[in-house]
C-alpha cells in the first residue's frame, strides 16, 4: 500500500508539474507588436517576422502626398491631351470618309446632286415664272 501511495504521489506531482510547465509555455495570442532579437523567446504566439521586414513594408506603404498629387495632375493633363487628340483624329477620319464617299460616287457615276441643283426643279421654276409673267402681261 505504501508503494501505491508513493506511486500516486509521484504521478500526481509529475502530472501537476507538467501542467505548470505547459501553462508557462502556452502563450496567449499577440495583441501588439513586440521587438525581438534573433534567438530570444517570443512573449506571445502569432505571426512573427523580422523588424527589418516590417520597416521595409512601412517604407513601401508610405505615401508622399505632394508627389502623388503632382503625378495625378500630370496624368490628368496627359489624359486631356489624349482626349483632344482622339477628338481631332475622329473629326479628320469623318471628313476623309465623307470625301472618300464623294469621290467613290463620282467615279462610279452615282454622284448625287442636292435637290436644289436638280434641272427638273429649275425647269419647273422657269415654267412657273414664265406662265406668271405671261399672265401678268396679258392683263
Amino acid at each position: 500500500m505504501r508503494w501505491t501511495r508513493l506511486l500516486v504521489v509521484v504521478l500526481s506531482l509529475a502530472f501537476t508539474s507538467g501542467l505548470v510547465l505547459y501553462s508557462v509555455q502556452a502563450k496567449s495570442e499577440c495583441t501588439s507588436a513586440h521587438d525581438l532579437e534573433q534567438g530570444a523567446p517570443a512573449l506571445c504566439r502569432g505571426v512573427l517576422f523580422p523588424r527589418d521586414w516590417a520597416l521595409q513594408a512601412i517604407a513601401c506603404v508610405q505615401l508622399d502626398l505632394p508627389q502623388a498629387e503632382a503625378e495625378r495632375a500630370s496624368a490628368m493633363a496627359g489624359e486631356a491631351d489624349c482626349q483632344n487628340t482622339m477628338r481631332s483624329l475622329q473629326t479628320a477620319y469623318e471628313s476623309h470618309l465623307t470625301e472618300y464617299e464623294k469621290l467613290t460616287r463620282r467615279a462610279a457615276g452615282l454622284s448625287h446632286k442636292p435637290w436644289y441643283e436638280s434641272p427638273i426643279l429649275w425647269f419647273g421654276v422657269g415654267l412657273a415664272g414664265g406662265v406668271g409673267v405671261a399672265v401678268l402681261l396679258r392683263q
